[in-house]
This record gives C-alpha cells, structure tokens and sequence, in this order.
C-alpha cells in the first residue's frame, strides 16, 4: 500500500469516527417548552398542581415519576381541602360557644 492510499483510508476513518461521535453535526438549542411553571403566592389547591408541566431535559426528571408524585400531591391537597372545610364550622360552632361561656362566667 501506497502513502496516498493509507492516508485516504485515515481521512475515511477520521471522518466516519467524528460523525458517529456527533462532531460532525452539531444540533441546534431545543426551544423552550413554554412558560416556566408557577404556583399562586398565597394559597396552592389541586388544580394548580394538575396543570403543572415541566420542561424536558435530556439529563433531567423522569416525566413518569415527576407526574405521578404531582397526581400524589393534588390528591393530597383535594383531601386536605375537604378535611378544613368539615372542620372550619365545627371550630367556629366551638369558638362560639366557648365565648358565650366566658361572656356568662
């Protein structure tokens, strides 16, 4: 073999291994999702969490388990909501009461 011939077979080689290695090519910014996802100031309810989406990144959150954590924490939030408004008259009845007994003591 020739020094033309075993140059042109490394200029082949070079090439096909920068190509496979992706330095051939490089692939443009990935455009944004959308708006960053944001929660209300003052109070957080399940419907804020089940809108919520977050932007993929090639080394970031599994989407499946980010998902399933937000449905978790919504249920959550349903639940807890439920709870305070089986409560809140129950605890004003008390408060109630408690100051019709100290107004007569």
């Amino acid at each position: 073999m020739g020094l033309l011939e075993i140059l042109a077979v490394a200029v082949v080689l070079f090439v096909a291994a920068a190509v496979a290695a992706g330095r051939g090519d490089r692939l443009a910014p990935a455009p944004p999702d959308g708006a960053e996802p944001v929660l209300p100031a003052d109070r957080v309810a399940a419907a804020n969490i089940e809108g919520l989406r977050f932007a993929v990144a090639v080394r970031g959150y599994r989407m499946d388990q980010v998902d399933a954590v937000l449905t978790r924490l919504a249920v959550e939030l349903d639940r807890r909501d439920a709870e305070l408004a089986l409560l809140q008259p129950a605890q004003s009845e008390g408060a109630v009461a408690d100051l019709k007994g100290a107004h007569r003591g």
